[in-house]
């Protein structure tokens, strides 16, 4: 591995790399908030008189300028994007050690893709692997289950494709089971579901879902909470559906709101609470998410996942989420992709149960309980297309 001291362009190249692979777009609120708190309190050895200087660009401007403040800013950048603190007495070194580990783990990382997508697969296992993966599985997901179909099958005379495709349906379905079935119902009081997730995955529109098929909860006296007070449009839906449904709605714009509110609804079965679309990476938006729990001490903590995104933008989204420690997934418009093995990858990578599915705008109609009989006829049509 090359140990000398990055250029610009290496620096470039670096950070090119390091926003696809580690943190794509979210990168650049990140980078906002960094580069904050370098102009705030954090100082570099830097030419003052430059044009237009470090303090009047954005981040975006500061990762493609050639100004030497830039490039020293960009430097800065690369010791931060993982590790908020570092010594600020010698940023030369620091930047020098930063560099070398992530040039290793890129190195490291592209490696192991190579390997993963290198497999020499005897009939009929290629195609079934071929299969699996323009399904939407990820390559290396789709070796391990075809792998162990081999094992499994090893010694057999005649093996089809139907064959193999059968044992690892079984497999498969081993990944759903019914959330439902070991969710502890709190003893006192309602049932309390959170629904969070990033923006435009469809909580609003699952809420509203769930609440229209109250046995899927398992609950009769239903009421509905939100907590974002950034999108009026997330609030008036489910105001307009109260007044339909007859299921109460009330909003809460701060904690204060939300404890009396809570209060008030401790006669009800259920309680589903909608909360902010706002990406975890979003300053203080941890902080917010966990005063909110402290008051509503969830039952569940359902992250929503749109199948719209691809694979890597799904892991993305989950890393980000777990911080909130969600219970389960919900897997929202998977009538939305024509690859709909990728809810099979994320459900073994993940190891969260997935407690709903949707796939369709229809309410109630489109949402399910996952088994593995429904996710294999979606999976069938996936590998027939």
């Amino acid at each position: 591995m090359d140990s000398r001291t990055a250029s610009g362009q290496d620096m470039q190249d670096l950070l090119s790399q390091a926003r696809r692979e580690s943190a794509k777009a979210e990168i650049l609120e990140r980078i906002s908030n960094i580069h904050a708190e370098k102009l705030n309190g954090v100082s570099i050895n830097i030419p003052k008189k430059r044009s237009p200087s470090l303090e009047n660009m954005t981040a975006a401007s500061a990762l493609k300028s050639d100004d030497p403040e830039a490039r020293q800013f960009r430097k800065y950048l690369t010791s931060l994007i993982d590790k908020r603190e570092t010594d600020t007495q010698d940023v030369g070194a620091v930047l020098e050690d930063e560099l070398r580990s992530l040039r290793r783990e890129l190195d490291r990382a592209q490696r192991a893709l190579k390997r993963a997508d290198i497999h020499d697969f005897r009939y009929p296992f290629g195609g079934v692997h071929q299969k699996l993966v323009n399904a939407g599985l990820s390559k290396s997901h789709a070796a391990m289950l075809v792998r162990r179909t081999q094992s499994q099958l090893a010694g057999e005379q005649t093996i089809t494709e139907q064959h193999a495709l059968h044992l690892i349906q079984s497999e498969i379905s081993t990944l759903f089971q019914d959330y439902q079935s070991y969710v502890q119902k709190p003893k006192v009081g309602p049932r309390v579901t959170v629904i969070m997730g990033a923006t435009g995955v469809g909580k609003t529109t699952t809420i509203m879902k769930l609440a229209s098929k109250p046995k899927l909860m398992g609950a009769k006296k239903i009421a509905l909470v939100s907590t974002d007070c950034y999108r009026m449009s997330a609030s008036s839906e489910l105001e307009v559906f109260s007044q339909i449904t007859k299921i109460p709605f009330h909003k809460a714009a701060n904690l204060e709101e939300l404890e009396k509110v809570m209060s008030e609804l401790q006669d009800h079965d259920l309680i589903l609470v909608d909360t902010p679309a706002r990406s975890p990476s979003f300053q203080g938006y941890i902080q917010e998410m966990q005063s909110y729990f402290n008051v509503l001490k969830p039952t569940d903590i359902f992250l929503t996942l749109s199948m719209a995104s691809d694979l890597d933008d799904l892991f993305m989204s989950t890393g980000l989420f777990m911080a909130l420690k969600p219970t389960g997934l919900i897997y929202s418009k998977l009538d939305e992709t024509c690859r709909q093995g990728k809810m099979v990858t994320l459900a073994a990578e993940i190891g969260l149960p997935i407690a709903f599915v949707c796939d369709g705008q229809k309410i109630p109609e489109t949402i399910h309980i996952p088994n593995g009989i429904y996710i294999w006829d979606k999976l069938i049509n996936a590998l027939d297309n």
